[in-house]
């Protein structure tokens, strides 16, 4: 029985790489683009890695979990910092990729692993994983160009 639900979706932006890591390594926001979450307290351990604290609702359901991150050069990604003996159960993140001078490509990535009695609802839950991530990237195109435009294009990259 395949109990992963797994959704990838993405958006073009047009604007440098730079200009959207910087924005997706900003994990104490993800909360204004991520519709399943209200609050986030990051802490970091590092300058690339941390956990962050997030609550919010899953189609209506409350939640709430800690994650690792990690940040790399082309995104973040982050699992389930506290898995039931079973395993992991959620994980995910972005990759940047930059497609010309002011171009990149966002990639979105979340996988589930559903308890067995969820199995018959996979449907839906991708469903609402594919609505909620395309909802997400819209939010996050917007935040990225909010960012880039006020960004100056000849200041050197982000610190990581």
């Amino acid at each position: 029985m395949n109990r992963a639900v797994t959704v990838t979706e993405m958006v073009e932006v047009p604007c440098r790489q730079e200009d959207a890591l910087a924005v997706i390594w900003a994990i104490e926001n993800i909360y204004k683009t991520e519709v399943k979450v209200a609050t986030v307290q990051k802490l970091p351990q590092t300058a690339r890695t941390g956990t962050y604290k997030a609550r919010g609702y899953f189609a209506f359901v409350p939640w709430h979990n800690e994650f690792f991150y990690t940040l790399h050069d082309h995104g973040f990604h982050s699992v389930e910092a506290h898995p039931p003996a079973s395993g992991t159960r959620i994980h995910g993140g972005f990759s940047v990729v930059s497609t010309g001078a002011q171009d990149c490509i966002v990639l979105h990535y979340e996988q589930y692993v559903v308890p067995g009695w969820a199995v018959p609802l996979k449907p839906v839950i991708s469903w609402y994983l594919r609505w909620s991530m395309k909802k997400e990237l819209r939010d996050l195109h917007a935040l990225i160009l909010n960012g880039a435009a006020t960004a100056d294009p000849s200041s050197p990259a982000p610190q990581r």
